[in-house]
């Protein structure tokens, strides 16, 4: 059977969250799931609960998160606690809520390989870590591709400290070996729009993959010329961060400061 997919944006653009957290609703039958319900926002909440009753569903399967970050995580309390409100009324358990690492999520538990029923789910888990380490992917019969943090609609994401930079590359190429074979159709990014076509797809992530390889090689030079960490991330980012407007540019600095420790890392050989 076809997985229903519906997106809800949250209103929290910025810097680290582009036009905002993309949440996302599986639809099967008269079920639904939830993909990241997003911040905290009262407003957002009350879209995707509309959203939920509009497409016409009588039961909610689960909340599924991508990672643990808090624009995809700190809604999931009272999310689930509107959504068990609702189903404890006609009779039905409380929603669970899966991650791929349950000690970073509190009141979850592990996800399971496949979301909805075994011998026709309507997303495959496909775990990514490198972003995080607890990142995954949802792969929808037909071949969308549900990211997270992943790989974002446009520019590059972050490597935090429990990532990692090697196994980020690792993925980004086991995601394009499944656009080359016709694997991916299209990508629902947690930040950003849609990218649509396995071609469409395999450039995109052929030139993420390229962009890390030049940032390891100009990192690598910035190791033989004896810089610090700060010194490297000027050399490298400090004319873009000039244009930056000033009460972004410290959290921007920080996040191009992991992407060159995660660079360092990759370079230690870890």
């Amino acid at each position: 059977m076809t997985t229903g997919l519906h997106r809800v944006r949250a209103s929290n653009a910025g810097p680290m969250t582009l036009s905002g957290t993309n949440s996302y609703l599986l639809t099967r039958g008269e079920t639904v799931w939830v993909v990241d319900p997003g911040p905290a926002d009262r407003d957002h909440l009350q879209e995707l609960l509309d959203v939920v009753v509009a497409t016409g569903a009588h039961e909610v399967g689960g909340i599924v998160l991508t990672h643990h970050h808090a624009d995809h995580t700190d809604g999931v309390a009272a999310l689930q606690r509107a959504l068990s409100a609702a189903s404890r009324r006609s009779g039905r358990r409380e929603i669970p809520v899966w991650a791929a690492d349950p000690h970073l999520v509190p009141r979850s538990t592990p996800i399971p390989d496949l979301i909805g029923p075994m011998d026709d789910p309507v997303a495959e888990v496909i775990r990514t870590p490198g972003h995080t380490g607890d990142s995954l992917c949802l792969l929808l019969p037909g071949g969308r591709l549900l990211t997270g943090d992943t790989v974002l609609g446009h520019g590059t994401s972050v490597i935090m400290a429990d990532g990692s930079l090697r196994t980020y590359l690792d993925v980004l190429g086991f995601l394009r070996d499944m656009a080359a074979d016709g694997t991916l159709v299209s990508i629902h990014p947690g930040h950003g729009d849609e990218i649509e076509g396995p071609q469409a797809i395999h450039e995109h992530l052929g030139a993420l993959i390229e962009h890390r390889e030049a940032r390891i090689r100009e990192v690598q030079a910035a190791m033989w010329a004896d810089l610090t960490v700060d010194q490297t991330v000027e050399h490298l980012y400090g004319e873009q961060l000039s244009f930056v407007p000033e009460e972004h540019r410290a959290q921007l600095r920080s996040a191009a400061a992991l992407n060159v420790e995660a660079a360092i890392e990759y370079l230690s050989g870890n």
